[in-house]
């Protein structure tokens, strides 16, 4: 029995309609002029998600004013949704699990991980698995993000969860989604978008429990000092592609004061409409003093992540048409970022030179202190599953692989993790095969359990389904979740057994062409 924790999972992408790479194309002498007159104005960094370089998306870093545009991630995932840290040396951001993954999919947490990486482009990792919408609180302590229903925060040195929202108890809703959950500043209000069961936006009052429409639209956010919110709406120009316009509202005790009604949108809700056939505008960033506004826009078509949008830059309060362009590529660009200042500059050591045999030793020295096990699981028809284990000694994290050796059909799948869980090998999809269950424990009180299936195929690669204990969609609405699962294998069948509560049996089968853990119906 092999025993672990928090999870991430990687796999890679067997069917994808990737993003354009694109090519650059020259700004006019005007866009050229504009661009040249902001870098006497503004100082600071943009980052946003590109598929310029590599069509599943990475993070890119420029100058506030456009210039010395570069790339700050490099991977085969999809990365996208950056945010600065307070002071902007560090960027978090979502990253896919298994290569090309559609933003259409930020519903679905299990796809999706927080990474954090220094603009100077060092010290990436994982922080937060199955999760997305991360977003750093002013102290830089801590991140703010949401899993499907509900909205949590992460302490960055404790590794502490904490669940502050749960969509579906507060609405009274099955199957609502919290999206983009923006905290004010004062930690008493949530600006969320919401998805699913429910389509809208608007405030939640964390200690009064009160929800505020807002409206319909998306993207809601809050002025860094919580004077306004802005979002996005579905009306104004649009341009050639659909009606699109930035909105904001003042705000009072945490609430929009202005509303929206029947008889139209008052003018001084109106935020920003660029003129022209580029006018379809979403991912709309506020700088962190108030004065500038960073957003995309798009000529033709909606999705996020595979339609040409632009990134543009405007002095809130001049007239909009001053607003400069500042990508110029056929490429995505979507989910600017803006941060304020200059960046400190870090005093690096002179580096020794190290001689043969001093660096020999490092190498050595490194290699030692490095465990790896490789356990084999042999299945029916021949067919391996190996499952690889390798961790740093005295520590308490195990970086795990586990894949098969079927040529061109090979599937690695990459898992980090801190502590215990165990593997079973057996046939739960009933095609004669056995598959590899891991169920991983939480070292948090209640000892939450995951649960992730690896489906060897006859004709195809190593498959996945999992089983999350944050989902609660097949647990009674007045079920009070809070932990110690027991699971076993029964005839196929996967029973997970609850305090209080009868059985629940999960049959593996093929859903929306792949495999998921199906509640069986009493």
């Amino acid at each position: 029995m092999v025993k672990w924790s928090s999870i991430l999972l990687v796999a890679c992408s067997l069917f994808a309609q990737e993003a354009p790479t694109g090519v650059s194309v020259d700004p006019s002498s005007d866009e050229q002029q504009a661009i040249s007159a902001l870098s006497s104005k503004i100082q600071g960094k943009i980052v946003w998600s590109t598929s310029r370089a590599n069509s599943r998306h990475d993070i890119w870093i420029m100058n506030a004013d456009g210039s010395s545009p570069k790339a700050l991630t490099k991977s085969d995932q999809v990365d996208w949704f950056p945010r600065f840290s307070p002071d902007g040396s560090k960027v978090i951001f979502n990253r896919s699990k298994s290569g090309w993954v559609p933003e259409n999919d930020a519903n679905y947490p299990e796809k999706w991980d927080i990474w954090i990486i220094g603009v100077d482009g060092v010290e990436e990792q994982r922080i937060i698995s199955n999760a997305t919408w991360g977003t750093f609180r002013p102290d830089g302590k801590t991140v703010v993000f949401s899993r499907a229903a509900q909205v949590f925060t992460f302490d960055l040195a404790t590794k502490k969860e904490v669940l502050i929202l749960d969509g579906e108890n507060a609405f009274n809703k099955k199957g609502v989604i919290l999206q983009e959950p923006n905290m004010s500043r004062d930690g008493k209000h949530l600006a969320i978008t919401l998805r699913g069961s429910m389509r809208e936006t608007g405030v939640w009052d964390l200690e009064k429990k009160i929800w505020t429409k807002s409206g319909d639209g998306c993207q809601i956010d809050w002025f860094a000092d919580d004077s306004r919110l802005y979002r996005v709406n579905p009306t104004g120009n649009g341009g050639t592609a659909a009606p699109s316009e930035i909105l904001w509202f003042t705000v009072k005790d945490g609430k929009p004061v202005e509303k929206i009604g029947f008889f139209g949108i008052p003018q001084a809700v109106k935020m920003m409409d660029l003129p022209g056939r580029r006018s379809h505008e979403y991912f709309p960033k506020v700088s962190p003093d108030g004065k500038w506004l960073v957003w995309g826009a798009t000529d033709k078509g909606h999705d996020h992540d595979i339609y040409d949008y632009e990134l543009y830059l405007w002095e809130i309060g001049k007239p909009v048409s001053e607003a400069t362009r500042l990508t110029f590529h056929t490429g995505n660009d979507r989910w600017p970022d803006i941060w304020l200042g200059a960046l400190k500059v870090k005093k690096e050591e002179p580096k020794k030179e190290l001689s043969k045999s001093e660096a020999t030793k490092t190498e050595v020295t490194a290699a030692k202190n490095r465990e790896v096990q490789v356990h084999e699981f042999r299945i029916k028809n021949g067919q391996s599953v190996f499952v690889e284990e390798s961790y740093e000694k005295g520590s308490s994290l195990r970086s795990l692989r586990v894949y098969t050796r079927r040529a061109k059909l090979d599937v690695s799948i990459t898992l980090e993790t801190d502590r215990v869980s165990s593997i079973l090998l057996e046939d739960i999809t009933g095609d004669g095969l056995e598959d590899l269950i891991l169920i991983t424990e939480s070292a948090a009180e209640g000892a939450f359990k995951d649960v992730y299936a690896f489906i060897p195929q006859e004709n195809g690669p190593l498959a996945i389904a999992g089983l999350f204990s944050w989902d609660k969609s097949t647990l009674p609405s007045d079920y009070a979740y809070k932990g110690n699962d027991q699971f076993s294998i029964d005839n196929g069948v996967l029973v997970r057994t609850l305090p209080r509560l009868s059985p629940l049996r999960y049959r593996l089968q093929i859903k929306e062409k792949s495999w998921q853990f199906i509640l069986e119906q009493k």
